[in-house]
């Protein structure tokens, strides 16, 4: 939440942050060993966010949804984009 945060307080009046990534999808157990395989790839924190989730998330760091979206990739992938504003509270 802290990178939204400080994502946010980067924007300027009438700017806009825009952040695209993909979605998790069921079931679940399929994306809990990605994440776990991901996570040991990377040797960190990896974590794929349903679009509710990332709206939450916006919300916490003070940004505004202005519109999202979730997206097919492919048969396999899912994503979602957010645009956000600032509410003035970052």
């Amino acid at each position: 939440m802290a990178f939204l945060s400080d994502r946010g307080k980067l924007l300027v009046p009438g700017g806009h942050l825009v952040l695209e990534d993909f979605a998790r999808r069921r079931p679940a157990l399929l994306w809990a060993v990605f994440e776990w395989l991901a996570r040991w790839v990377e040797n960190g924190h990896v974590r794929a966010y349903t679009l509710a989730e990332a709206r939450a998330l916006y919300g916490r760091a003070g940004l505004r949804v202005a519109s999202g979206k979730a997206f097919p990739i492919d048969w396999f992938w899912h994503g979602w984009a957010l645009r956000a504003d600032c509410t003035g509270s970052v």
